[in-house]
């Protein structure tokens, strides 16, 4: 298996059913990889700081933005898409 298809997984079975836009999509309909230096994904709801924390997810810092970690350091983009 991929190794972008495996932590997505990894992410749906922390998080729940998530939709991966930038490079997981991008695998997922043409087969080719790019480069990333995260895993985006859009949420219906907000993500509880909590549940992430639970998950042993980390939240850093990077240029004034307050970003997520999962446990091995991949970072994540939640792009919010509902109310």
């Amino acid at each position: 298996m991929h190794p972008l298809i495996r932590e997505a997984l990894e992410i749906t079975q922390d998080l729940g059913p998530v939709t991966f836009v930038g490079a997981v999509a991008v695998f997922l309909h043409t087969k080719n990889t790019r480069e990333s230096q995260d895993l985006d994904f859009a949420i219906m709801k907000p993500i509880t700081r909590e549940k992430l924390l639970d998950k042993n997810y980390r939240f850093i810092t990077e240029n004034g933005r307050e970003k997520h970690t999962r446990p091995d350091t991949t970072k994540l983009t939640f792009i919010q898409t509902g109310h």
